[in-house]
């Protein structure tokens, strides 16, 4: 008789499908506008795509790590604290097909890039908390790992700030943020190989 799925291997395909479907819904209020001027759908249309991109990216980004994440989980069965933290992240991109409908209906950024800046500090938590459970006793924890992690709730922090001061200028840190994890490829020391969460 075959051993039951582990709480990380069901953790994981649960999230699979709230991402998938959050995912999806952000393009739900895509629709092409009903005139024959090609310029007056590309106006109608960029902003909504430009919203699309930016939290298709944000999701695409946060699954990978937390797939990566979950792997380092060895007490996972017995962290209550982190299987909650992992299910108000998803509880978070759940609420990103929300708050991105706010931003392309040109509501306050607050909501949108609160939403932004909420996963990317649940996930520099739930990344150090993946690198501790992974480290056996006597070893230090690998600080560096939590570099891009860190570095990327921050500058989403910053872009919170930046909205609320200075609206409509916040969109350019959060594509610094974006680029963070590409300096994982140009850093390998930032990346390593067995805690990868960039």
């Amino acid at each position: 008789m075959s051993a039951p799925p582990s709480l990380t291997t069901r953790l994981a395909s649960l999230a699979d499908s709230v991402f998938g479907v959050a995912m999806t819904l952000l393009a739900y209020d895509i629709t092409v506008p009903d005139t024959g001027d090609p310029g007056d759908v590309v106006r109608s249309l960029a902003p909504k795509v430009y919203a699309l991109a930016l939290s298709f990216s944000v999701a695409a980004m946060y699954w990978l790590n937390q797939q990566r994440r979950l792997s380092h989980y060895h007490r996972m069965n017995t962290e209550l604290h982190g299987v909650v933290g992992e299910f108000i992240l998803l509880f978070a991109i759940i609420m990103l097909p929300i708050t991105t409908r706010s931003f392309v209906q040109g509501h306050t950024l607050l909501l949108y890039g609160g939403n932004l800046t909420l996963i990317a500090w649940l996930n520099f938590g739930l990344a150090y908390r993946a690198l501790r459970s992974a480290t056996t006793a006597g070893q230090k924890l690998p600080w560096l790992m939590l570099t891009l992690p860190g570095a990327n709730a921050v500058f989403f922090a910053c872009a919170l700030v930046e909205s609320a001061l200075f609206p409509g200028t916040s969109h350019n840190l959060w594509f610094l943020a974006f680029a963070l994890p590409l300096l994982a490829r140009i850093f390998p020391a930032l990346r390593g190989t067995t805690h990868d969460q960039t």
